[in-house]
């Protein structure tokens, strides 16, 4: 179909050529509807449409500068359109994007909040998963991901298999949360025991708990928090005095996907905020972006600390903490729930986790009681 054919059949311009669907500021409603209608046949799903409209071309050959602000403007209208699709007025075959469109949106609408060098870690690591890229996410299996998974193992090596699952599972996690998909496939499990996986035993916890109460504010009080409440690094960075609760001892964690969780605030938690809920700062600058959020930066562009590689390794070397990350905090605090008896059900709500087969990682840990009774029991019962 050539570029006049396909305006012609869209609605875009009559047979001898004169545009006759805008007007005013944009196209007419039955102009966004025809588009629409036409999506499978036209451009199979609206994920290439959607990545027409952000190049500025036509899927497979290029847009004259004559028609590119027009054919712009029509495409302009895809919000609509796709509102429309989804309200189930309009719903066209084949309506979920492939690997690689996904990956498109992603990097219009997530990537960029990573650090830089994150940044170029996923793209590098997603390049890899280059096998995936042409798959529907409708056709997506936890197959699929466990054959790469393998594959890249074997053929180079467990570190970047494991990256690439990382990077995947952000990926389909963001499809879910922007209702791409009902349900992201299960992810098949990493290689081995990574940093992630490793969590601080009694001793070691009695190292570090001296260090923060030490350390230079705010990575001291920050990791303690991260410590207390289990949540991800960036939250705790980004908690704010608005989602707090100190009388109910309720923080409303905003998690993953923009939702917001209550989560318990332990009793020397709720002291350390209403510490520094006092605090003063030399810094007027400092002390305006306070009163916003629990750990303000003067630097940052947001207002609020990022997590710190530098800070922890500091704290970690100075507890003799060997082998551990920033995340190595939040599996100790899920861990220690799973050894006092906390439900899987109960440890997964703490940590915000969607699926269950998430927390799983914790069930070992959880029969730790259970095996102490029957134990406890059996001494009883055969002396």
């Amino acid at each position: 179909m050539t570029q006049n054919d396909l305006a012609q059949a869209i609605g875009y311009r009559d047979s001898s050529g004169v545009n006759y669907h805008l007007a005013g500021n944009g196209p007419s409603e039955e102009f966004i509807r025809r588009i629409a209608e036409l999506w499978p046949e036209l451009f199979g799903n609206e994920m290439e449409l959607f990545l027409a409209a952000k190049h500025g071309r036509l899927p497979g050959e290029g847009v004259s500068s004559l028609h590119q602000r027009n054919i712009l403007m029509a495409l302009d209208s895809l919000d609509a359109a796709l509102a429309a699709a989804k309200a189930g007025s309009i719903r066209p075959q084949n309506a979920t994007p492939t690997v690689a469109g996904l990956w498109e949106v992603y990097c219009d609408r997530h990537l960029p909040k990573l650090a830089t060098s994150s940044q170029r870690a996923y793209r590098e690591a997603f390049a890899v998963a280059e096998p995936l890229h042409h798959v529907r996410l409708h056709d997506l299996t936890r197959g699929h991901l466990a054959r790469l998974h393998a594959d890249l193992t074997a053929e180079r090596g467990a570190a970047l298999a494991d990256k690439v699952r990382a990077v995947l599972g952000s990926l389909l996690g963001r499809a879910e949360d922007w209702g791409y998909i009902e349900q992201r496939p299960r992810m098949p499990k990493p290689n081995g025991v990574g940093r992630r996986e490793r969590w601080l035993d009694k001793q070691e916890v009695g190292r570090l708990l001296p260090v923060l109460a030490d350390y230079d504010d705010p990575w001291g009080d920050y990791f303690l928090a991260l410590l207390l409440t289990g949540s991800r690094p960036a939250e705790v960075a980004a908690m704010a005095w608005r989602e707090l609760k100190l009388d109910r001892a309720v923080w409303m964690r905003r998690q993953k996907g923009g939702s917001k969780v209550p989560t318990h605030l332990a009793r020397p938690l709720v002291q350390l905020l209403q510490r520094r809920q006092a605090m003063t700062y030399k810094s007027d600058r400092l002390a305006a972006r306070a009163v916003e959020w629990v750990f303000p930066s003067a630097t940052s562009a947001t207002g609020h600390v990022w997590p710190s590689r530098k800070a922890w390794l500091a704290i970690a070397a100075a507890a003799e903490l060997e082998d551990t990350c920033i995340y190595t905090l939040r599996h100790t605090h899920a861990s220690w729930m799973a050894e006092a008896g906390a439900s899987l059900q109960i440890i997964g709500g703490q940590l915000g986790h969607r699926q269950t087969a998430t927390t799983e990682r914790y069930a070992h840990l959880s029969l730790a009681p259970v095996a102490a009774a029957v134990e406890s029991m059996v001494e009883d019962m055969v002396g």
